[in-house]
Order: structure tokens, then C-alpha cells, then sequence
């Protein structure tokens, strides 16, 4: 089977995982019986790509080639507006050399690029599948052209993978009738850091380690809930901790005046920045991750009107870390966690310092929950796990079409 795939999300080397892991399964998985039929996946991606965030700079990625995985960075225009997106001419010669079987396409239901793969196999009279990706989780209604466009995509792709059950339920109001898989965009390692690793972070950190500690990782945004969590760190005085915020964002004016104003402010560490690929070794020092997330009705994009949480990917790094997660239950949270850690409601301060007091008093539910969390890591969002799940779909897709022996 030969999958390419057109998405920016791998410009980051430790992205490409899952899709590494997904061209190393054999046949027998695949549940090909010829020799040969093993999964080929070649990926293009943005030759350069604003990144923002986290990182705070342009990132350039470099060709990468591993048996049976290639990754090509080639032109693009419109970035970064992912849905305005199109591929320079690369594209159109991979498609003519390649040959896929299925045409991945990451940028959602309403984007350039899903339209133009579409446009191009229609001329080149092509036999392969197109699939396209979503995380998009709030409803929404769109005018021309998007309306059009939208309606264009949707009647030609074969199939869709979405990040989360509402993006799914929402493809379906808008007509969408193709095969739906559920999954996140990328899986991660399972294997908790090596001891080493983790008592190296804790010295540099200056952690004590007769405390509890716990973390917040991410964007420092609104939508991320920080003043929430300082609220409910205000009353949780009595209680020992320390917290790690591993962050950077227009919300880092608040969490300064709090930690010279609160009484608590000075149990916090500020780390800033912190590189994706650090995260884990981060995660293994805490006890605890906290993510507050709230809905946002005024977060706007050029499609899309609102914000929620799409999936919430530090959940799993820290759950695959065996730390305890506390959360909200924003948007898809609760079908990520599920019995693997404590949800408490959205914008409630009260309610979350009650479930981070119930957590930093109580070793032996964290441990518990630290379990779960590991095994539901394990079972669906560890590398190996999401490389199958997404093997077993795409056969099952060319199956159904009489395009797989």
C-alpha cells in the first residue's frame, strides 16, 4: 500500500512517529498476503513554516528517508493559514511517480489543498482514495465561496479521520457520508524517561522532593484557563506543593502580578519555552498535570468561529510519564481521560482546587490514576497503536473499493 500524505504538522522531526511506525508494519498486519505489500509512506510538507508558539521561529525541515518512509519538503503557498494552504508543483510529481493507493490530506474539510488533490486526480484520471483530516469540534455554518468549497471536498473524498467525536458528528450535519476514523493526529512513545533522566531534571529544576509537584504545560492562553488555576492555587495554601509552568503566551503579565502578589506565589518555578522535544523529561518530574481548558466563543480564524478543546495532547505525553491528570471537561478532554484521571467542570476555580486537594493528599489515588493512564496510553495512543488503527482503516477502505488483494 502506498500512502502520501500532505500535512505541516511534520516540519517537527519527532512528529513523524507514528507515520514512521506506520510504514514499518509488515503484511502480515496489513493482512496483505503477497510479498511486497508492505506499507509505503512517503510525506510532503512545507519547505519552511512559521511556527510560532512553543518554538517562537521559523522552521526549515530537512529531506528525511527511512525503508519504506521518505519525507519531502517541497513549496508551498499561504502559510499559515492551513486552510488557504496549496502545494507547489512537487505534489503533481509525486502523484505521477509515486502512484499512491490513498492521498492523505491534513488541512481539514474546508481547505485549498484538499480541493486541489481532488481537482488533479480528476484530471490525471487517478485510481487513488483521498482521506482528509479534522480536528474541527465546533459547529459551524459557512457562506460562499467557503460554503462551496466545503460541499466540493466533501462529495469527493473517500474518507475522513477525525481527532475527536464531535469533529465526526459534525462532518456528518454537514453531509458527509464517507467512512470516519477516530484518532488522534500522532501517537506518542510509551516508554516512561529513564530514572536518570528524570532526577536530572529535578536537580536542575531545583524541585524538593518532599513536595508534590505539579505542571502546566502549553500555550499560556485564555482558552487554557491559567487564571483558573491560579485562583484555585490561592486556596490550597494550607496544602503542600510546588508547581512547574512550562509555558509562554499573552497571559504571562497575570501569572507575574500573581506570583508577587499571592501568598502561594513564590511555590512556582517559571520555566518559559520549554522544546517539544524536552516535554517528556519535563512531565516525568511532576505529579500532577493540570489543564483547566475553557471554551471560547470569541476566538476567531478565517473559517471557523469559536474555540474548544480538540484533544489535548499533553494529557497523553503525561499520562505515558505516569503522571496524574486533573482536567476540565473541555470539549474532548473527557473522551481522551476517561477513568484515567479527575475531571472537574469548565470555568469552575472551586471545584478544581477541590480535585487538586483530593490528588496532593492522597498518594495512593494518584498512583491508580497514574496506572490507568499508562495502559489507556498504551491500548490507543501509543505510536505503534494509532500507526494500526490507521493501517487497519485505510485497508479496510481499499478493501470496500476492489483496490486491495
Amino acid at each position: 500500500m502506498r500512502l502520501l500524505i500532505l500535512g505541516h504538522s511534520y516540519v517537527v522531526d519527532r512528529n513523524c512517529a507514528t507515520l514512521r511506525a506506520l510504514a514499518g508494519l509488515d503484511s502480515e498486519i496489513l493482512g496483505g498476503k503477497n510479498p511486497g505489500s508492505e506499507m509505503k509512506v512517503r510525506l510532503l510538507v512545507p519547505s519552511s513554516w512559521p511556527a510560532g508558539g512553543i518554538r517562537g521561529r521559523r522552521l526549515r525541515p530537512t529531506a528525511l528517508r527511512d525503508e519504506g518512509f521518505q519525507r519531502i519538503p517541497t513549496a508551498t503557498l499561504g502559510a499559515p493559514n492551513q486552510s488557504a494552504l496549496l502545494y507547489g508543483p512537487r505534489m503533481l510529481r509525486e502523484l505521477r511517480r509515486f502512484r499512491p493507493d490513498v492521498v492523505q490530506v491534513e488541512y481539514g474539510a474546508k481547505s485549498l489543498a484538499l480541493a486541489q488533490v481532488l481537482v488533479l486526480r480528476r484530471l490525471l484520471r487517478g485510481r487513488f482514495r483521498v482521506v482528509f483530516f479534522t480536528w474541527a469540534n465546533v459547529p459551524y455554518a459557512l457562506r460562499w465561496p467557503l460554503r462551496q468549497l466545503e460541499r466540493f471536498n466533501l462529495d469527493g473524498s473517500d474518507a475522513a479521520i477525525v481527532g475527536n467525536a464531535a469533529a465526526g458528528e459534525i462532518l456528518r450535519d454537514h453531509g458527509f457520508r464517507g467512512p470516519l476514523l477516530e484518532r488522534p493526529l500522532m501517537g506518542v512513545d510509551p516508554k516512561p524517561v529513564p530514572e536518570a533522566t528524570r532526577r536530572s531534571w529535578r536537580e536542575r529544576l531545583g524541585l524538593d522532593p518532599a513536595l508534590p509537584t505539579l505542571v502546566f504545560a502549553g500555550r499560556l492562553h485564555r482558552q487554557k484557563g491559567i487564571d483558573l488555576l491560579l485562583t484555585a492555587l490561592d486556596s490550597l495554601e494550607d496544602v503542600p506543593w510546588q508547581i512547574l509552568l512550562a509555558v509562554r503566551g499573552p497571559e504571562l503579565e497575570r501569572v507575574e502580578r500573581w506570583r508577587e502578589a499571592s501568598p502561594v506565589g513564590k511555590r512556582l518555578k517559571w520555566l518559559g519555552a520549554v522544546e517539544p522535544e524536552a516535554m517528556a523529561g519535563l512531565l516525568s518530574t511532576a505529579d500532577v498535570l493540570v489543564l483547566p481548558s475553557r471554551s471560547d466563543a470569541k476566538f476567531r480564524t478565517l473559517t471557523t468561529r469559536g474555540w474548544q478543546e480538540q484533544f489535548g495532547m499533553v494529557l497523553v505525553e503525561a499520562m505515558a510519564q505516569g503522571v496524574t491528570v486533573a482536567a476540565s471537561r473541555s470539549g474532548a478532554i473527557p473522551d481522551v481521560v476517561e477513568d484515567a484521571g479527575l475531571l472537574f467542570p469548565p470555568d469552575a476555580p472551586a471545584e478544581l482546587a477541590q480535585a487538586l486537594r483530593r490528588l496532593l493528599g492522597d498518594a495512593a489515588l494518584r498512583r491508580e490514576l497514574a496506572m490507568r493512564g499508562r495502559e489507556r496510553v498504551r491500548n490507543c495512543y501509543s505510536t505503534e497503536a494509532v500507526a494500526r488503527q490507521h493501517a487497519a482503516f485505510l485497508r479496510q477502505l481499499l478493501a470496500a473499493a476492489g483496490d486491495l488483494c
